[in-house]
């Protein structure tokens, strides 16, 4: 009797255990939004808190985005897109943080949803020729 119980018990466990491993839990799927560089900083007019910003690219200031410049040191700073427009730059009002001449601004659509990290190779694209 004593051993019935004993194999009744393994057999329970066994059950269990390749219910249980059957099931296992799936990760949550992270979404990320797509991070596009879409200018640097060409000059920093500290006392009136504003900056020129040289586009790479054409992009709408008026759409639902968060832009922001990264520094050589990886840290990242907030800024306001003002919507003016001198030729190849855009001017924008400092947000939080400290701006250098050279650094990228990226632009996070909140609109568009991608798992692509578009910052893995900002250095390659500051690198490149801006297109117009």
């Amino acid at each position: 009797m004593h051993s019935f119980t004993i194999s009744c018990c393994i057999l329970v466990s066994i059950f269990c255990l390749n219910s249980c491993s059957n099931q296992t839990a799936q990760p949550a799927e992270q979404v990320a939004h797509i991070d596009q560089l879409v200018g640097k900083i060409t000059a920093v007019y500290a006392s009136e808190n504003y900056m020129l910003i040289q586009k790479f690219k054409s992009f709408d200031t008026d759409v639902d985005a968060v832009f922001y410049s990264r520094s050589v040191d990886g840290s990242v700073h907030s800024l306001k897109m003002t919507g003016q427009k001198l030729g190849q730059f855009y001017i924008a009002d400092f947000g939080s943080g400290r701006y250098a001449k050279g650094d990228p601004i990226f632009m996070r659509d909140l609109r568009q949803q991608s798992r692509v990290d578009a910052n893995k190779n900002a250095a390659e694209a500051l690198a490149s020729p801006p297109e117009n």
